[in-house]
């Protein structure tokens, strides 16, 4: 993996999967959040941070026994370069997955800013899907508040599909919610009162947005979640691995894009963090039981 170290923040990203897994304003908490029971193993994808889906979303369409969310957060990519300018370093990456060439630029400094370029290299048209799988860092789910989804159709998954209209309200927790909101370029802005800071998670070239938090029962189901981590609750037993952490996930899921063969397509995401009240003080950041790792900065 690599570890950033810049005057604006830390990070860290693994070449498997192109997984970024850390991201601290200097002074301030981990905006990603990272489950504490997670398998660095080969063939399983790390679960938090920012997991990279492609070239498909959720399960194959049509091959059961294909990963789910496409190949790209289990391939060990290639890091093609780095840069350092000022407060900030990006690393770029590469990989293939045929037809697709794809370029991914993770920049790390004030803000979060990913960018994948998305390569068509045959004669012939060539559909996929993607997503920049983010996981928020949040003190207690049922306290936070995401705001610019007003009057957006989504896909209710937990209601079977059906189609509905988020109101003229922020959307709250109160229960699992996996939501796909429709025909939106719109900024987020996740507000999290226990933690004292604003999130907005911006994104271009995506017309889709997800939000998500699989809630107490789904998350203890889930081997790698970390149990009570999907509701911010504290138990004596698993406070070491979530510690005050929870997790609302919001991002950005491109359509189903058509590129003619060669072109390319690109969409980004920006992740900023804005710290509005100190309400508590500063958890340690360090993950344990990782592997060795490169620093940039």
């Amino acid at each position: 993996k690599a570890v950033v170290t810049t005057s604006a923040c830390s990070g860290e990203m693994y070449l498997y999967g192109a997984h970024v897994t850390g991201f601290q304003p200097t002074g301030h908490r981990p905006v990603l959040f990272m489950s504490g029971s997670s398998a660095f193993q080969q063939g399983k994808a790390i679960r938090g941070g920012v997991p990279v889906c492609f070239p498909w979303f959720g399960p194959h369409a049509t091959d059961k026994s294909a990963p789910s969310h496409g190949p790209a957060r289990i391939t060990l990519w290639e890091l093609t370069g780095v840069e350092h300018q000022g407060d900030t370093v990006t690393l770029m990456l590469s990989a293939t997955f045929e037809p697709y060439a794809v370029d991914y630029r993770v920049t790390f400094g004030q803000a979060l800013e990913m960018v994948m370029a998305v390569r068509n290299t045959s004669d012939s048209q060539a559909t996929f899907e993607a997503a920049l799988h983010t996981y928020l860092s949040v003190g207690d789910v049922r306290q936070v508040q995401i705001a610019g989804l007003s009057g957006v159709a989504y896909l209710d998954k937990v209601d079977g599909q059906e189609r509905k209209r988020q109101p003229d309200e922020p959307i709250t927790f109160t229960q699992e919610t996996d939501r796909v909101y429709v025909d939106t370029d719109s900024a987020c802005v996740l507000t999290d009162p226990v933690i004292g800071r604003r999130i907005t998670i911006d994104k271009t070239g995506s017309q889709s947005t997800v939000v998500w938090n699989p809630w107490v029962d789904k998350s203890a189901a889930m081997g790698d979640f970390g149990g009570m981590a999907g509701h911010g609750v504290h138990r004596n037993r698993q406070r070491r691995a979530q510690r005050g952490c929870a997790c609302a996930r919001c991002y950005a899921r491109d359509e189903r894009n058509d590129i003619g063969g060669p072109a390319i397509e690109r969409f980004y995401l920006i992740v900023v963090c804005y710290l509005f009240l100190i309400s508590e003080s500063l958890a340690d950041p360090s993950l344990n039981g990782k592997p060795a790792h490169d620093t940039y900065g």
